[in-house]
């Protein structure tokens, strides 16, 4: 999987807050062991479901959007 866009706040699941803004398509830093049937975007933060069932989240988490104890910035994982 490939993406490319804003990644300020980590949505891409690239890994690099560094870089905010990518111009060309990465592939993804996170390897999914099952394959990606859906992708949902928000604002600053992305959803991941495989199809064995297991959602992966990134990006933005400071209202607990991704479902995560911990506020802040994020890379891909499971949730």
């Amino acid at each position: 999987m490939f993406c490319w866009g804003d990644s300020s706040t980590g949505q891409l699941g690239l890994g690099d807050y560094d870089e905010k803004l990518v111009s060309s398509p990465r592939p993804m830093s996170a390897h999914f062991q099952s394959a990606v049937l859906q992708v949902a975007f928000a604002d600053r933060h992305t959803v991941f479901l495989t199809r064995d069932s297991t959602v992966f989240c990134c990006g933005a988490n400071y209202t607990g959007q991704q479902g995560r104890e911990v506020p802040g910035n994020h890379s891909p994982g499971k949730r």
